[in-house]
């Protein structure tokens, strides 16, 4: 796996696109995110961090970011969906054979 050094990531302030937020701080050049990075194998289990993130954001929301933390929650949750879809067709697809 490509090591990233701290010149790496890009500097930018966060942007939001339909309706997620995606902070371009945490892009690296070639385009890559944390999450990204994390089913390329940084972390041995990626699903973890999306739960994590989807309950942090909805327990904190009322009391701290309001409506803002409920979208992050939702991005979290929409990474976790498509990444535990990814892995199930992998797993029909090796089932197949």
């Amino acid at each position: 796996m490509k090591q990233y050094s701290k010149c790496d990531v890009m500097l930018s302030k966060s942007v939001e696109s339909e309706g997620k937020i995606r902070p371009n701080y945490y892009l690296m050049k070639d385009g890559k995110d944390l999450n990204d990075l994390f089913e390329m194998g940084l972390l041995s289990d990626p699903a973890s961090w999306y739960v994590g993130n989807v309950i942090k954001y909805v327990t904190r929301y009322n009391g701290k970011n309001g409506k803002q933390d409920l979208i992050k929650a939702n991005t979290y949750l929409d990474r976790l969906i498509k990444y535990v879809g990814g892995k199930d067709e992998l797993q029909q697809k090796s089932g197949d054979q």
